[in-house]
C-alpha cells in the first residue's frame, strides 16, 4: 500500500510539472465607464463550446485580477458587477500570448439596455458579498440525478461518501428550499430527495446565528447555509417520484416523495419502506425532539450568553440517570443487524406578509434483528481475564412526532417565534445470550446466560417562545425566551438470568439465578428562560448582560419483584421512588469589540448549581435520605474572530465548563440487577471542571480553488469523574463514581483542497490527531490509561466531462492505548478504510454505477486481523417519454462479505465486536418521475435527451 500511494504522488507531481510548462497567469483591471474601480467583481473563464465554467475569481479593492495557472486554449471570458451590463469575450490564449487582459470597462446599466442585459446575464456562478451563487442549469448531471450528485460538480463544494456538505472548507449545516425549512434541519433531506433538474440557482452564504438576528453583531466565523431555488415550472404542479423495487434473499423497497411549491406555500410528502436497511432517513431526523437547545431548531437557539457547558446546556436525555431509559425508547439502536424500516411524513411551509408558519409530521417504524460476538480482554495490576459474549436482538421501534413553528414580524424592531413539538414512541426489545468468563490461563471462571424483554411508552413535549425588540438606536437590543419541556415513559421488562461460578479447577462451585419483573414509570419536566440587553459604546464596542434560569424536576418510580418459590414477591431493596430536582441560575456580562471583521469578546460569569433529591427503597430496607447541595463557581469566558481579507478566519477562545454530578450518581443507593456488575452512588461527588482553550485558521482562494483550514482544542480537568473499580477474586466488579484531577484531552486537524484540474479533479488532505489521559482506580490502584490517536484521509473527486465521474477516498487511523497498571496490555488498533465509486454513460442509453469498498481491522496484541471488501453495482435506463421513468437491476454485496465490526480500548480493558449484517442480494426496480408543467418545445440535453 506504502508503494501504491507513492507511485500515486510522485505520478501526480510529475503530471503537475508538466502541465505547468504550457500555462499562463491572465490579468487585468476592471472600471466604470469613469474609470472607477469595481472591487469584488466576478472574473469567470467559460468553455467557448457549452459555456461550462472553468476557473473563476474576483477583483481585488483595485479593480485588478489575476487567474494563474491558466492553461492556454480558447476561452470565454465573462465578468459580472451587480448594476452592470455583463462583460463577455472570446479570448485565444496561444503560446506567445503573455496573458495582459488590460483595462476593460463595464457600462452601467440603463432601462433602454434591459434586453441586452437579459440576454447577456446568464453566468454559472456570482458572488455578492459573503454568497456564492451557482446557475444550477449549467452543471450538467445525467437524467435522474439528485440535488446530491449536482453539489459534487460545483466548484467550491465538496460532499462526502455520507452526504455532508462543505463550501469554502466551512460545513452546511441546513438547507433550505426556496427560502423555506424542508424536513427540519437535516440537510440531506433536501440534497438526497429533491431532483437536480428542478433547481435553478443554489445559494451558499454565511448562517446567522439568533444572537446576531437579535444584536445586528456579526459575532465571528460561522457555517454556511444553503438555498435551493426551484425552476419556475416545478412551482406550477407537484414533482416527485416514485421507486419500488424486489429482489432476491427476499428483498424489497419502495419509497417515494411528492411536492407541490409556490411562491407562498411549500407541501411535501415522503416515505419509505424496506428490509434492505437502505434509504430510510437519518438521525438528524430525530434530532428536534431532544428538549436540550443544543438539538433546538438550530436557527432559534436563544440561550443567550457565552456558552457555561454541562450547566445551561444540559442535555434534557441524560444517559447517566435511570430515566435516560427515555432516550433510548426514542431513538432505537444501530443499523447493524438484519433490519426493516418504514418512513413517512408531511411538511408544510407559508410564507406570506412577515408571517411564517411550519409544521412537520414524521412517523418511523424501525425493527432489527441482531446476533453479536464480542471478545474482550480486562486487565488488572497482576491479573487478566477475559469475556465472550454471543447475543442476539430483536427491537422495534415505532415514533410519531409533531412539529410547529410561527414566527410573526410585528414591525421593523419586533419579532416573536412560537414553536412547539410532541412525539408519541413503542419500543420493544428481545435479547438473550451466553456470556463466559476466563482467567488469564484461559481457565473457566464463571458463565451466564440471559433472556430478557422490555416494552416501553414514551412520550415528549415541547413549547418555547422567543421575543426580539430593537431599540431605534443601532445596535441596541433586548431579547427574551422562555420553554417548557416534558417527557415521561412507562416501561415493562422481565429479566430471566442463570449465572454458574466455578472454582479455580474449574469445577462448579455454585449457582444463581434472577427472574425479575420491572414496572418503571419516569417523568421529568423543564423550565427555563433566558434573557439578554446589548447596549453600544461608540461605533465599535458593545456590553451585554444576560441571565440564565433552568429548573428540571424528575420523578422515577420502579417497583421490582423476584420469582421465589412459585410466585412473584416484591424486592425491597432494588424498589426505589426519586424525586429530583435541578435549579441552575448564572448571571454573565461580557464586552465586545467588533469592527471590519475583528470580533473580540471578553465576559465572566457567576452561577450556582443546586440539586436536591428525596430517595427511598423499599420499607422494609431501612433505606432512605435527601440530598440538597448546591454549587457555586465563576467561569471566564474569552474569544477571538478575525474576518481578514482574502477569505481568511483565526478563531481562538478559552472557556471554563462546569457539569455537575448526576443524581443518580450522588444517591448513596446499591444496585445489583446485574450479579457480576454491581453499581454503587457516591453523595461526595463535587461538580466536574473543565478549562478549554480552542483556535483555528481557515483560507479560501476563489480564483484557485485551494482551501485549508488547521484546528486544535484542549482541556484538562479538575475535579473529573472517574470510575471506582473493585474486582473480586471471581471477577464480580463492583464500581462507583469518584472525582480526581489530572484528566486531558487534546484534538487537532488539517484539511487541505486543492484542484489539479479545476471543476474536473480535485484533491483533499486531511490529517487529525488525538490525545486523551484517562484516569481510573482499579482495587484502589490508580489507572492511567493514555491513548494517542492519528487518522489520515485522501479524497479524490474526477469529473472530466458529463459523461462519466469518479470519487475515491481512503482513510486511515491507528491508535495506540497505553496502561501504567499492567504495561504489557499496551493496545495498537488499525482501521484502514478505502472505496471508490464511478458513474457512467454506456451504449444504447445505458448508465453504469459501481462501489467498491474495503475495511481493515487490526489489533496485533489479539492477532485480529479483518478485511472486508463490499462491492455494489447496478445498471440502469431512462424510459418513457420526457425521461420520466427509470429501470434499474442493482446487486450489493458482490462478494457477500458484508458484516459490522469495532473496536475500542478502555482505561482497563479492549474488545472487539463483529454484528451479522445483511448480505448478498441483487434488486430489479423501477423508478417514475413526477415533473409538474414541463415547456412544450424541449431541447435535447448533452446526454442525447
Amino acid at each position: 500500500m506504502k508503494n501504491i500511494l507513492c507511485l500515486f504522488c510522485l505520478t501526480m507531481c510529475s503530471f503537475t510539472m508538466f502541465a505547468q510548462g504550457n500555462r499562463l497567469d491572465l490579468k487585468g483591471r476592471v472600471t466604470d465607464t469613469l474609470a472607477n474601480p469595481l472591487p469584488s467583481a466576478t472574473i469567470m473563464l467559460l468553455s467557448p463550446s457549452d459555456s461550462t465554467l472553468l476557473s473563476f475569481g474576483r477583483t481585488n479593492n483595485d479593480g485588478t485580477f489575476q487567474l494563474s495557472n491558466v492553461k492556454r486554449q480558447p476561452y470565454l471570458l465573462k465578468i459580472t458587477f451587480v448594476g452592470f451590463i455583463p462583460y463577455q469575450k472570446a479570448i485565444l490564449n496561444n503560446p506567445d500570448a503573455n496573458g495582459e487582459m488590460g483595462l476593460i470597462q463595464l457600462t452601467e446599466i440603463a432601462s433602454q439596455l434591459m434586453e441586452v442585459v437579459i440576454k447577456a446575464a446568464k453566468a454559472p456562478m456570482s458572488i455578492r458579498g459573503d454568497t456564492i451563487e451557482y446557475d444550477a442549469t449549467t452543471f450538467k448531471v445525467p437524467p435522474g440525478s439528485t440535488v446530491e450528485d449536482l453539489l459534487r460538480r460545483l466548484p467550491g463544494i465538496q460532499v462526502d461518501a455520507n452526504g455532508s456538505i462543505t463550501s469554502e472548507g466551512k460545513g452546511v449545516n441546513k438547507v433550505t428550499v426556496d427560502g423555506k425549512r424542508f424536513f427540519g434541519t437535516d440537510p440531506t433531506a433536501a440534497t438526497k430527495n429533491l431532483p437536480a433538474e428542478g433547481i435553478s440557482k443554489i445559494q451558499v452564504f454565511d448562517e446567522v446565528k439568533e444572537e446576531e438576528k437579535l444584536t445586528g453583531i456579526k459575532s465571528g466565523q460561522s457555517d454556511k447555509t444553503m438555498n435551493l431555488e426551484l425552476k419556475e415550472e416545478f412551482k406550477k404542479g407537484g414533482f416527485g417520484k416514485v421507486t419500488a423495487g424486489i429482489g432476491t434473499e427476499d428483498r424489497a423497497e419502495i419509497k417515494g416523495n411528492y411536492n407541490k411549491f409556490n411562491e407562498k406555500e411549500q407541501f411535501s410528502i415522503i416515505g419509505a419502506g424496506n428490509n434492505t436497511g437502505r434509504n430510510g432517513l437519518s438521525w438528524n431526523d430525530y434530532q428536534d425532539l431532544r428538549g436540550s437547545q443544543s438539538f433546538n431548531w438550530n436557527d432559534d437557539d436563544a440561550d443567550y450568553g457565552f456558552n457555561s457547558g454541562g450547566g445551561f446546556r444540559y442535555s434534557y436525555f441524560s444517559n447517566d440517570d435511570e430515566e435516560g431509559d427515555v432516550s433510548n425508547a426514542f431513538f432505537g439502536s444501530s443499523n447493524s443487524g438484519f433490519p426493516e424500516n418504514y418512513t413517512g411524513g408531511l411538511n408544510y411551509n407559508y410564507d406570506h406578509n412577515k408571517n411564517k408558519f411550519s409544521g412537520l409530521y414524521f412517523y418511523n417504524q424501525k425493527g432489527v434483528n441482531a446476533i453479536a460476538r464480542r471478545n474482550q480482554q480486562t486487565f488488572l495490576e497482576n491479573e487478566t481475564f477475559f469475556n465472550q459474549d454471543t447475543s442476539s436482538s430483536d427491537r422495534t421501534n415505532k415514533n410519531h412526532r409533531l412539529e410547529l413553528r410561527f414566527e410573526k414580524e410585528i414591525d421593523s424592531l419586533n419579532t416573536i417565534i412560537v414553536n412547539t413539538n410532541g412525539s408519541y414512541n413503542n419500543n420493544f426489545t428481545a435479547s438473550k445470550g451466553h456470556l463466559t468468563y476466563r482467567r488469564g490461563d484461559q481457565s473457566l471462571s464463571n458463565e451466564g446466560i440471559f433472556d430478557n424483554k422490555r416494552n416501553t411508552d414514551g412520550w415528549a413535549f415541547k413549547a418555547a417562545a422567543i421575543y426580539r425588540h430593537k431599540f431605534k438606536k443601532k445596535g441596541r437590543s433586548f431579547g427574551l425566551s422562555t420553554e417548557f419541556s416534558s417527557n415521561g415513559s412507562t416501561a415493562k421488562s422481565r429479566q430471566d438470568a442463570e449465572n454458574r461460578f466455578y472454582d479455580n479447577q474449574s469445577s462448579l462451585d455454585s449457582t444463581t439465578f434472577l427472574q425479575q419483573d420491572i414496572k418503571q414509570v419516569a417523568e421529568k419536566q423543564m423550565v427555563k428562560a433566558s434573557t439578554m440587553y446589548t447596549e453600544p459604546i461608540g461605533k465599535k464596542f458593545y456590553w451585554s448582560t444576560f441571565y440564565n434560569f433552568y429548573k428540571r424536576s424528575e420523578l422515577l418510580n420502579r417497583d421490582v419483584a423476584d420469582f421465589i418459590q412459585g410466585e412473584f414477591q416484591d424486592n425491597a431493596f432494588l424498589s426505589r421512588d426519586f424525586d429530583n430536582t435541578f435549579t441552575f441560575n448564572r448571571l454573565g456580562t461580557s464586552f465586545r469589540y467588533s469592527y471590519k471583521g475583528i470580533n473580540v469578546s471578553l465576559g465572566a460569569a457567576g452561577q450556582q448549581i443546586h440539586l436536591q433529591s428525596d430517595f427511598t427503597a423499599g420499607a422494609s430496607t431501612g433505606i432512605s435520605g435527601q440530598i440538597d447541595r448546591k454549587f457555586v463557581n465563576y467561569v471566564p469566558n474569552f474569544g477571538i474572530n478575525l474576518d481578514l481579507k482574502g477569505n481568511r478566519y483565526i478563531n481562538a477562545g478559552y472557556e471554563v465548563s462546569i457539569q455537575e454530578p448526576s443524581i443518580r450518581s450522588l444517591q448513596p443507593v446499591i444496585d445489583n440487577s446485574n450479579p457480576l456488575y454491581i453499581r454503587e452512588g457516591n453523595p461526595d461527588l463535587v461538580p466536574q471542571i473543565a478549562h478549554s482553550f480552542s483556535g483555528g485558521i481557515h483560507q479560501f482562494n476563489p480564483a484557485t480553488f485551494i482551501n485549508i483550514s488547521a484546528n486544535f482544542s484542549y482541556s484538562y480537568y479538575i475535579d473529573q469523574f472517574v470510575a471506582e473499580q473493585t474486582v473480586s477474586d471471581n471477577f464480580i466488579t463492583t464500581a462507583r463514581t469518584i472525582n480526581q484531577d489530572g484528566g486531558s484531552t487534546i484534538w487537532s486537524g488539517l484539511n487541505f483542497g486543492f484542484p489539479i484540474i479545476k471543476n474536473k479533479f480535485t484533491v483533499n488532505l486531511n490529517y487529525g490527531y488525538s490525545f486523551s489521559k484517562n484516569l481510573s482506580l482499579i482495587n484502589q490502584i490508580e489507572n492511567i490509561s493514555n491513548t494517542n490517536r492519528n487518522r489520515a484521509g485522501l479524497r479524490l473527486n474526477v469529473t472530466p466531462n458529463d459523461i462519466w465521474s469518479v470519487y475515491a477516498n481512503a482513510n486511515v487511523s491507528l491508535a495506540g492505548t497505553k496502561y501504567n497498571i499492567n504495561s504489557a496490555q499496551n493496545q495498537k488498533i488499525y482501521e484502514q478504510n478505502y472505496d471508490i465509486t464511478a458513474n457512467t454513460k454506456l451504449f444504447w442509453g445505458l448508465f453504469f454505477n459501481s462501489s467498491f469498498k474495503v475495511s481493515i481491522y487490526q489489533n496485533d496484541r489479539f492477532d485480529f486481523n479483518q478485511n472486508i471488501p463490499i462491492l455494489n453495482l447496478s445498471l440502469y435506463k431512462v424510459v418513457l417519454k420526457n425521461d420520466r421513468g427509470e429501470i434499474r437491476f442493482s446487486l450489493y454485496d458482490a462478494f457477500n462479505q458484508s458484516r459490522n465490526i469495532s473496536q475500542n480500548a478502555g482505561y482497563n480493558s479492549v474488545n472487539q465486536t463483529t454484528t451479522e449484517t445483511l448480505g448478498r442480494y441483487g434488486m430489479l426496480s423501477f423508478t417514475y418521475n413526477m415533473k409538474g408543467v414541463v415547456a412544450s418545445v424541449k431541447k435535447k440535453d448533452e446526454w442525447g435527451y
